[in-house]
């Protein structure tokens, strides 16, 4: 190693050597299959009032219906990313867009309640190893001080899919009907896998191509990198953001509908704003990360407290809208306080592959996935019976409201207090 924070392992090519044009090829493919994917999340929410009103569901079975993608979602996600330590991950992603396809059948032959309930967690199981995988797959094609653009659009992905889906899955609700976005879903899938198949190959800096370092003493690393502190801060702030994050494609078309009195149409546009501000926190900050490591500035500056920054600002958001009567300036707080955190997903995933060897890397990023994205089954359901238990629907999202930004502040004091990457690659031996 020849800089003094350097976290690499030993590489066929330099830490700071240009990606190729074809890196960027695959990454767009990633980019593209995180779109889908967050499609595939949001589409329920989208289509929540005509689905409620359709099968009458209370808000706590449209909670259980919606927390039913997570039910096998985080161990999917851990399960498959300790297979991709076998077997080559383009091809598991290949399988996966295809079964996102096949789960929509249930939903489109007219099955009812069972039907979406069976789609939701069938597909929940098939997207979970998604956003691990795609990190997982991009750093193959990046040198270590180069993988901060790649993870957040990667990460971007769901961002743009929120805010693609938005518009266009409302559109085609509000014109055809609600199974219509199903449909239009399970076409996009299938399109992406037949161009997958024409461009997917191996990296430079996949694990074939990584000579790493002897396992050190006192166990294997790739599981002791749970027991460090890097680890928990970026996981406790992340699970904080993804409990946030579940809620925008699970629970606000419906507050803003029911409780903020905005027209189906309306909402669709506004949905589109959180999303875009989530793409620009996770790119900027992470662009911005890596400058500062490239210059010297310490990890624990460059990626704890830049995190932590940005969850007090988000959480601080999220506490104050409801409170505020103009209409923009409280969108506006709430699009930055439920979007910003996405931040923490590339910053997170970062400081983690950074303390892991590369060979375990998709097995540590698959549970790591599979235990943030636990808070997807959970915060669906719980703000549902939250809404029911309050005197009054609005006092119920204000309980929400008031839970969602106390969970962000808190993950995001931990984390800067917590994250320091070379430090803990020191002690695992992965430095």
């Amino acid at each position: 190693m020849t800089g003094k924070d350097d976290l690499a392992v030993a590489e066929p090519r330099t830490a700071t050597s240009e990606p190729t044009g074809y890196a960027w090829l695959i990454t767009a493919m990633l980019v593209l299959l995180m779109l889908i994917n967050w499609g595939d999340k949001a589409v329920l929410g989208l289509a929540a009032v005509p689905i409620t009103e359709e099968f009458g569901l209370s808000h706590t079975e449209y909670g259980f219906l919606s927390s039913a993608f997570f039910f096998l979602f985080s161990i999917s996600s851990a399960a498959v990313g300790m297979l991709a330590v076998k077997i080559r991950t383009r091809w598991i992603l290949l399988v996966m867009a295809l079964v996102w396809s096949v789960c929509q059948i249930p939903v489109l032959i007219g099955m009812g309640v069972a039907g979406l309930l069976v789609s939701r967690i069938a597909l929940g199981a098939a997207e979970g190893p998604t956003s691990s995988l795609t990190v997982h797959t991009a750093h193959d094609w990046f040198p270590p001080s180069r993988r901060g653009a790649p993870t957040a659009l990667t990460q971007i992905g769901g961002a743009l899919g929120l805010a693609v889906a938005a518009p266009t899955l409302t559109a085609l609700i509000v014109h055809f009907g609600w199974k219509s976005a199903f449909l239009a879903l399970a076409i996009s899938g299938i399109v992406w896998a037949v161009v997958w198949v024409l461009v997917a190959k191996d990296g430079p800096y996949s694990a074939a191509a990584v000579a790493e370092p002897a396992k050190p003493a006192g166990g294997p690393a790739a599981w002791r990198v749970f027991l460090r502190p890097t680890w928990w801060g970026g996981f406790l702030f992340a699970f904080a953001a993804y409990w946030a994050l579940s809620l925008i494609s699970a629970w606000l078309p419906t507050y803003l509908e029911k409780d903020a009195g905005f027209a189906a149409s309306t909402v669709g546009a506004l949905l589109i704003v959180p999303p875009l501000i989530g793409a620009a926190a996770q790119l900027g900050a992470t662009v911005l990360s890596d400058r500062l490591v490239r210059r010297g500035v310490p990890h624990r500056y460059a990626r704890g407290w830049l995190l932590g920054g940005i969850g007090v600002v988000s959480g601080a958001c999220v506490l104050a809208f409801p409170h505020v009567e103009t209409p923009w300036l409280s969108i506006a707080l709430l699009s930055v306080g439920l979007g910003a955190p996405g931040a923490a997903f590339p910053l997170g995933q970062l400081t983690t592959a950074e303390i892991t060897p590369v060979r375990k890397r998709s097995a540590v990023l698959g549970w790591t996935v599979g235990l943030v994205t636990l808070a997807g089954l959970v915060a669906p359901a719980v703000t549902g019976r939250m809404v029911d238990a309050a005197a009054t629907a609005h006092q119920g999202y204000l309980n929400v409201w008031t839970l969602v930004g106390v969970l962000l502040i808190a993950g995001a004091v931990i984390a800067a207090f917590t994250i320091d990457p070379r430090r803990d690659a020191r002690a695992l031996g992965t430095a």
